[in-house]
């Protein structure tokens, strides 16, 4: 077995040793002053200062400090477990109401209705003639509540002659829009029916007219009673019946939809 000689032992550690601390440049072997590579940074062992010498060597009494290259990216952990759900938060104000949308097209047939009751119209007096005659509005109609296009209007009345009725005396209804109504010389009505007082002080009758609204329309319609004598407790309903399909007549036959 070959034996260490001592004194050659002692020489090269000697050298080692005072390599480091006096002796040649460092080399770096692991980097290459670049991101993928490394760099190298050298520390003075006397002042701990750090420089970067720009190159692979560190000078006399320094030492290297290799600062290693950016390692590939690890793969992606299991997704964790989602959380516990927070608690609700308080409800926001209520905002305010919009406006009102444009009403839309007719479809079907539509129905609609209204009642009035304990109306009494008081005639007194000698009356003789139509002009005479006691006035009264019943009901009246705003065209904004109307359905839009052709309405016909079904009034159903009903009611007493007072005591101081006579027979004979009259009770004329029918329709008439307010700026007939307000004529002095009676205006243009439509769908009049009249009842008289006879054997029976009790009378019941209906009358019916029609009525057509469109977006712009701003006259209202009146149902109108005049009478010769008192009547009591004059009650009613009007049915409106309302066709989106009606047109006017042409020269043509009209298609089943209109």
């Amino acid at each position: 077995m070959a034996s260490i000689n001592p004194s050659r032992f002692r020489f090269v550690f000697g050298f080692v040793l005072a390599s480091l601390l006096f002796g040649v440049s460092a080399v770096a072997v692991n980097v290459n002053n670049t991101p993928e590579g490394g760099y190298l940074l050298c520390y003075n062992i006397t002042t701990k200062a750090v420089t970067f010498p720009g190159n692979l060597k560190c000078p006399k009494g320094t030492r290297p400090l290799e600062l290693g290259a950016e390692g590939q990216p690890g793969q992606d952990g299991i997704d964790g477990r989602d959380g516990f759900t927070g608690a609700t938060g308080p409800q926001g104000p209520t905002g305010p109401q919009g406006p009102t949308g444009p009403r839309g097209p007719s479809g079907a047939n539509t129905v609609v209705w209204e009642t009035f009751s304990d109306i009494d119209i008081v005639a007194e007096g000698n009356i003789t003639s139509g002009t005479q005659m006691v006035k009264k509005i019943l009901i009246s109609f705003d065209p904004k509540v109307l359905p839009l296009g052709y309405n016909k209007l079904v009034a159903h009345l009903s009611g007493n002659w007072a005591d101081a009725a006579s027979r004979g005396d009259v009770i004329d209804c029918y329709f008439q829009e307010d700026t007939e109504y307000q004529k002095a010389s009676g205006g243009m009505r439509w769908g009049g029916t009249m009842d008289s007082y006879a054997d029976w002080n009790f009378f019941n009758f209906s009358l019916s007219g029609d009525y057509w609204v469109t977006s712009t329309s701003t006259e209202k319609l009146h149902l109108v009673c005049r009478a010769s004598g008192t009547i009591k407790g004059l009650d009613g309903r009007i049915d409106v019946f309302n066709y989106p399909g009606a047109a006017k007549l042409g020269n043509t036959r009209p298609t089943p939809s209109a």
